[in-house]
Formats: C-alpha cells, sequence, structure tokens
C-alpha cells in the first residue's frame, strides 16, 4: 500500500468556516474524543505494510496527549517507511517537536493559508499568526517541512504576501490546493470558491514565484493533480483513512462512514475489509459510476465542481487519428505520424485500451517516441478508469520497455501532471516506492537550511598538463584547466539512503546530488541510474525498492551507482576520503557501503581510511534512515551517464593533484618495495566478460608481448594487495583502456604507461593527469573502433594494430 490515513483525534483548536467539523460543533452536534492506545495497536497490527503512514484526519495531531508513544509504536513496528502528519503548528515547543523527531517523526506538514491577522480569521479562524509563523521557523530547524495552502476568494489576494514571508524561513515546498467544500451538504460548491479568471491568476503568480524564490517549491493543484482531466479521481484506490473509531473510508471526502456500513479494522484485517464486503462494493461501483457526492467534489477532475472553475468541454475521439499515425509509421512516413499524433493529444475521447494497444505497436517497432505520446493519449482517455483495472489485473504494463515507461513518465513529469502519474506508477510492484523529487546541490541547500558545512581549502580549478600523447609523442589533446568541486564535508540530518543509489532523500520532497545540480549537468546525467524512472530539468522520478529499512544514528556516506565499477571506485568515491579525512568524524562513526561489492573495493577503502572502522552493508532490497550523515563531494565532474552522441569535454574527471597524492600516499603505506624477482613488464588485459570496450585482437597483441617478456594477466584475478605490488615493481605497463588503470597510483615516477585505446579518447585524461601528477610516463596506443553506435561511442570495441604496439615499444627500447 502506498499511503494510508489514521485519525487518532476530533479535537482541534480552531474552527475554520468550511470545516464539517465547525459546522457540526456549532450545531452541537460534535464531541471531541482521541483513538485510544490499545485500539490504535490493533489497527496498526491489522494494517498491511504502507509506504506513508499519516497520522491526521479531521482534527489536530498534536492535541492527542500520547502522540510521542503512538509514533514509537509505529517505528517498533517497522512496517511502515514514513510517519508523518498535517498540523497548523500552534501547540507544543522546541522540546516538545524534538522529542517527536526522536521518537521517529520523518516530516510535517504545517497548514497555512495566512500570514496576516485579519485574513486568517476568515480562513482559519483563532490562529494566532505570530505564534503559527515562529513555530513554523522552530520546526524547520528540527524537521524538513512542507506547507500546505488552501486557496479560496477569502486569501487569494493575500497568498503573494504569505509566500514572501515562507521564503524567509528556507527551503519549504509548498502545496496550494483549491478551496474544498468539507461540510456535511456539499450539493452546494464552496462558498469562497476561485472562479475561473482567479485561477488562472494564481497559476501564473505560482511560475514566477518558484523563479523569485529558489528556496521555496510551489506547485498550485486544481483537481487534475488527483486525476484525468474530465474522468475520474483516483485518490480512492491509493490513500484509504482510518477514522478515529477504526472505521476504513476509501475516500477523503466522503468521511462519513454509513457510506462504507461502518467497516471496522478493529474487528476485521484490512485485507477482510477492502477486497471483500462493503469496502470492496463501493469501489466496484465507483469503477461503474462515480456517486453524487462527487460531483462538487474540487478534488474531482469530472466533477461539476471542477468543470465550473476550469472549464470543460467534450473533445473528439483520438482513436482514428492513432490508427492512422501506425500505418503511416507503416508505409516510413515517421513526421506524418508525429503530426498525427500531435493533433490527436488535444482530444480526450477515445477507447483507452485501443490507443494503449496502438502505442504497444509503436513500441515494437522502435519507435519510442511516438508510442510515448500514444500511451500518453491513452491514460488521457481512460476517464472511466478501464485501462488502469485492465493493467492492474493483468500486468500488462510488462510490455512497456524501460525506456519508453522512462520517456513517459518524463512528459507528464515535465507538465507535473501527478494524477497520470500516480496512476502508472500505481501499477508498479507493491514494494516500489514511487516520488517525484526537486534535486538541490548539497551546498546549496546546507546554506539556505544552516545544516552544518564545512569548506575545505582545496583549489577549485585543476590543471590538466598537455601529456595526452601517442606513442610517437604526438599530441591529442592540449592541456588545459579544468573547474573541479568546492571541496566540502556536510552534515546532513534526517536522510534515506538506498542501495547502489547517489541520492540523498529528505522527507519532504527534496533530493540531494551534487552531480545533477550542476550547471554543467546535461540530459544524459542520470540515463544509466538504476533508480530514475523519468527527469524533467531539476525534477526527478524514482523507483525505489525496499523490504525492510535500516536505522542508523550517524555515519558516513561511501554509496553510489557505480561503486560496484573498480575504476568509478577508485577514482570518484574513495578520493572523497580525502575531504573526509580532514573533518575529525569520531572513530565510533560507521561507513556505509553498498552490499556485493567485490573484495578489491573494500581492500581499496581499509587501505584508504588507513584506521578502523565498522562497515555497514546497504543490500539491494534494504533502504537505511541516518539521523546525522557525513556527506563529502566528488572532486570533479562525473556525469552518471553519457549517450553515445555525448561528446564530453577532456575537462572532465580530472582528479586534483592533492587528491591523487592523498591516494597514492595511503595506498603506498600497503605496498612493499619490489623485490629483485617481481615482474618488470606487465600487459593487463580485458575479459570479454565486460562485455564492451573490448580489445578485438587482444590475443594476438597477448601473444606478441609474451615475446617480449611481459607477464599477462586480468587484474582482477589477484588480490588488490598483489595488484598493488605489480604496479608499483613494474617497469613498464601496459594495459587495455580501463578500471585496472587506477592501480597506476601506485606506480614508481618515471614508469612508462601505455593505454591500448579507441579514438575516442575524452575520458582519458582521468589516467594521464594521474600518471603525470605522480612523475610517470602516460602513453596512447590507439587503433579504429568497431560499429559505433554514434559519434562520440566511448565503449565501443576498438582493433590496435600490432604494428602500433611494437612501434611504441621500439621507440621505448623495450627489446626481447
Amino acid at each position: 500500500m502506498r499511503q494510508c490515513y489514521i485519525e487518532i483525534t476530533t479535537a482541534c483548536n480552531l474552527r475554520c468556516p468550511e470545516c464539517f467539523r465547525t459546522q457540526e460543533v456549532e450545531q452541537r452536534r460534535w464531541t471531541s474524543r482521541h483513538i485510544g492506545m490499545g485500539q490504535f495497536a490493533t489497527i496498526l497490527d491489522h494494517l498491511p505494510p504502507a509506504g506513508i503512514l499519516v497520522l491526521h484526519g479531521i482534527g489536530e495531531p498534536t492535541l492527542h496527549p500520547q502522540l510521542p508513544s503512538m509514533i514509537a509504536t509505529i517505528r517498533e513496528m517497522t512496517k511502515f517507511d514514513s510517519v508523518r502528519f498535517t498540523t497548523n503548528a500552534l501547540n507544543g515547543d522546541q522540546d516538545y517537536w524534538k522529542r517527536l523527531a526522536a521518537e521517529g517523526l520523518d516530516s510535517v506538514t504545517i497548514s497555512v493559508d495566512s500570514l496576516d491577522p485579519v485574513v486568517v480569521q476568515r480562513c482559519r479562524s483563532g490562529t494566532n499568526v505570530d505564534t503559527l509563523y515562529a513555530n513554523i521557523g522552530m520546526i524547520s530547524r528540527i524537521f524538513p517541512i512542507s506547507v500546505t495552502m488552501v486557496a479560496s476568494s477569502n486569501n487569494v489576494d493575500d497568498i503573494p504576501s504569505t509566500i514572501e514571508k515562507l521564503s524567509r524561513i528556507g527551503e519549504i515546498r509548498v502545496l496550494i490546493l483549491p478551496a474544498q467544500n468539507q461540510r456535511s451538504d456539499r450539493s452546494a460548491p464552496h462558498s469562497a470558491g476561485l472562479s475561473l479568471e482567479q485561477q488562472e491568476s494564481l497559476a501564473s503568480y505560482v511560475e514566477s514565484a518558484n523563479r523569485t524564490y529558489p528556496s521555496l517549491d510551489i506547485t498550485y493543484t486544481p483537481a487534475s493533480f488527483f486525476g484525468l482531466a474530465g474522468g475520474r479521481c483516483t485518490m480512492p484506490f491509493l490513500a484509504p483513512t482510518v477514522t478515529v473509531d477504526g472505521y476504513i473510508t476509501p475516500c477523503c471526502g466522503m468521511h462519513e462512514t454509513h457510506h462504507y456500513q461502518n467497516s471496522s479494522l478493529v474487528d476485521r484485517s484490512f485485507s477482510d475489509n477492502w477486497s471483500a464486503g462493503p469496502i470492496s462494493t463501493w469501489l466496484e461501483s465507483y469503477l461503474d459510476g462515480a456517486p453524487e457526492q462527487c460531483d462538487n467534489c474540487m478534488f474531482n477532475p469530472g466533477g461539476a465542481a471542477h468543470q465550473r472553475v476550469i472549464g470543460h468541454s467534450t473533445a473528439s475521439d483520438p482513436t482514428p487519428l492513432v490508427r492512422q499515425a501506425v500505418e503511416a509509421v507503416d508505409r516510413g512516413q515517421a513526421d506524418e505520424a508525429t503530426a498525427m499524433l500531435a493533433e490527436a493529444s488535444s482530444m480526450a475521447g477515445g477507447n483507452a485500451p485501443d490507443i494503449y494497444a496502438a502505442a504497444m505497436i509503436l513500441n515494437s517497432t522502435g519507435q519510442i517516441d511516438l508510442a510515448a505520446s500514444a500511451f500518453i493519449i491513452a491514460l488521457g482517455c481512460d476517464k472511466d478508469l478501464v485501462l488502469l483495472r485492465r493493467i492492474a489485473g493483468t500486468g500488462i504494463l510488462g510490455e512497456v520497455t524501460k525506456r519508453l515507461r522512462r520517456l513517459v513518465l518524463s512528459r507528464l513529469l515535465a507538465s507535473y501532471k501527478i494524477g497520470l502519474i500516480t496512476m502508472v506508477a500505481g501499477i508498479w510492484p507493491a514494494n516500489a516506492l514511487h516520488f517525484p523529487r526537486i534535486l538541490r546541490g548539497v551546498k546549496e541547500w546546507c546554506l539556505d537550511t544552516g545544516a552544518p558545512y564545512r569548506t575545505l581549502s582545496l583549489p577549485t580549478v585543476a590543471d590538466y598538463p598537455p601529456t595526452l600523447r601517442n606513442w610517437k609523442d604526438e599530441l591529442i589533446a592540449e592541456g588545459a584547466s579544468a573547474p573541479i568541486n568546492e571541496g566540502y564535508v556536510a552534515e546532513i540530518p534526517w536522510v534515506r539512503l538506498f542501495h547502489r543509489c547517489e541520492f540523498i532523500f529528505l522527507n519532504e520532497g527534496i533530493a540531494l546530488h551534487d552531480v545533477v545540480a550542476d550547471p554543467r549537468d546535461n540530459p544524459h546525467s542520470l540515463e544509466h541510474d538504476p533508480m530514475v524512472t523519468a527527469r524533467s530539468g531539476r525534477r526527478v522520478m524514482v523507483e525505489a525498492r525496499s523490504n525492510n529499512s535500516l536505522r542508523v544514528a550517524e555515519a558516513i556516506m561511501m554509496m553510489g551507482a557505480r561503486t560496484h565499477h573498480y575504476g568509478h571506485w577508485m577514482h570518484e568515491y574513495l578520493p572523497r576520503w580525502h575531504f573526509l579525512s580532514q573533518a575529525n568524524i569520531a572513530a565510533d562513526v560507521p561507513v556505509l557501503v553498498d552490499a556485493g561489492m567485490p573484495a578489491s573495493h573494500l581492500d581499496a577503502l581499509k587501505m584508504v581510511m588507513d584506521e578502523p572502522r565498522n562497515i555497514i552493508f546497504v543490500e539491494p532490497d534494504q533502504d537505511v534512515r541516518v539521523q546525522r550523515l557525513w556527506v563529502a563531494p566528488n572532486h570533479a565532474w562525473w556525469p552518471h551517464g553519457f549517450g553515445p552522441d555525448f561528446m564530453m569535454d577532456s575537462g572532465y574527471l580530472v582528479m586534483p593533484t592533492a587528491s591523487t597524492l592523498f591516494m597514492r600516499d595511503r595506498l603506498l603505506r600497503h605496498v612493499s618495495p619490489p623485490s629483485p624477482g617481481s615482474p618488470k613488464r606487465i600487459f593487463v588485459l580485458r575479459k570479454p566478460a565486460y562485455g564492451r570496450r573490448l580489445l578485438t585482437n587482444q590475443d594476438e597483441i597477448m601473444d606478441f608481448l609474451k615475446e617480449r617478456g611481459f607477464l599477462c594477466l586480468a587484474a582482477e584475478d589477484l588480490p588488490l594487495a598483489e595488484q598493488l605490488a605489480l604496479f608499483h615493481g613494474a617497469d613498464i605497463v601496459i594495459a587495455v583502456h580501463g578500471s585496472c588503470l587506477a592501480n597506476g597510483l601506485v606506480c614508481r615516477p618515471g614508469t612508462p604507461v601505455l593505454t591500448l585505446s579507441q579514438g575516442f579518447v575524452s575520458n582519458s585524461n582521468t589516467w594521464s593527469t594521474m600518471m603525470t601528477d605522480i612523475g610517470c610516463r602516460p602513453y596512447l596506443v590507439c587503433g579504429p573502433v568497431i560499429e559505433a553506435r554514434g559519434k562520440a561511442d566511448k565503449h565501443a570495441d576498438f582493433h590496435v594494430p600490432l604494428d602500433e604496439v611494437r612501434g611504441a615499444l621500439d621507440r621505448l627500447g623495450i627489446t626481447p
């Protein structure tokens, strides 16, 4: 289950005019009550595991006297990934909120309709704005917070002022919702609902405010946020609510339990209630036709209330155009098909399964872009959730390739159609957590929030010398200066990490990632990250799988998407210890690493740390929650992935001299001096099992080098200590371009290192600059690529003519 709400109290210290509770209090029909701890424990036992548990309903959660104990009880069960609630933030001092954090509360959403003392009484009567504003600041220093704001004619003119005041506090996610009639009689629209002009003006303001206030992430969510335009709300299938009396209600608006024949979670398990009986009957009837109570719900994109505000007209059927597009592709007229689908995308009526079938045909022909367009049209036509039911029942989404799924979600994410994203993502495996996030860099986030951030006095520019030469001593690349990341050590509170994932997830819509937050970021930089399902600018959607959670009070992060690759581990991750070693981190703070790394990676980590520390392995099906995370950056610009046409600047991936010398010093402490009988000439080959960037005539070259007295080996077959000893003792090293060159860190000054490579050598400065810094002599011996996939396919296989290798050795005086 993705999310569940538990109403722990019906008491409240405010009287919001449009609230159901306020009306009942005025009619003297309301009795405030708290859920008991015994009943609460029973409900928790009967609920299935869920991504998010929200302790919120009609009342104010902080009025429950046992709230800290309830959070502790939830955390002891470990079946819920995140615990949070929405509050008016008028109760509790700093010690109270710190206790909630200590018990395991992840995040807080604060209701703020206005910070003006007059306006607020029209919206949330009883609010003291001075107390509210002070408490928002105080709570934001304990938790990542978000703010929900209900927009109505009572406060719409005051929203810019409220936003400006919130921006002074720091990093806040703001969600603006349309005013909703929550009174018992929902046959009439909200008495202060926004007009079409007001909605359009508000949407325009939000767009400009996001540019004006970079510390805020502001989203305005009309009903299309919750479902398909003109269609049906999807929330009843995604976020059930348990009332203070233990009854289940699938709809957040229809909270009267008699609609569902008082289905109790105290007496029956969730599955018994949800899959059979009154709840199941109600959901089936909802799929056949929404009840009349939905008509004036502002969260229902097909209801009259929503249509009155935004205007809705029945569009034409796009099905024939989509079919014609498929026929056009068969005729080889892709441009004509693109135009047809563009026209069809403006239509809203049609047969969703038929259009989906057409999308799958386009996908099977390799027309991924056209398939994505048709897939989105199919979703837009699925007003009665026919396609959703079919997909959910048969697993048909398995037909969708990962690339197509990413493209579809990226387009939806670009327009922030969360209802559609939720619908598509909601049918993926139950243990996958899907959430959009805003990308931020660690430094900018720390400066905005005041989190500890220590800048280290290292150069921000690395000079890479003109040493990229071939064996004929011909210059291949000019020397230049490359910008490198500012050295720092940061302490990030309350984070969540996943196996082989570079992101640092904060609780409220933020993901920290230095690479993707860098201005040099490019469209390919997340293409190969297994966590990312969609990206649009600074918004990213991730698919994170977790069957269990590990909780750690304090830890050092040494995890990432490519820690299992030796070259990346040695050049991208381990040099971070150069920064971490300067932070005086207590010796009992453990290091987090990805489970499954080869033994050589762990040996290298222990050598570079040069001190005993506990190592915690994060498993593939696990996430880890850390109260205090120590983080250091990549030393250089390491984008996450390149397409075969991406021309990478040769200044990328350059390790600063200080980091190179640090790594060399730490490794050499564990390498013995070369013995008289150690091999002096070594050739490090590349195994065919890697499946890419292979030297196609490797066997021919290996036979030739054996005649010249070379020891030929695959470095990964040896323990790390033996690998380093061989490199350190060699008088000459020849290696196929790959991770093994990282061991060149321990070569003796003056050693020639020949890299056999193909023509796309844009990342060869990774090794040549490192070799030059330690006094070695790097050379390239290049050959043509075999079947390159693009103009800069650095992973293409290649062939190095034997005469090139022979000429290089003759020039260096390496005789048999």
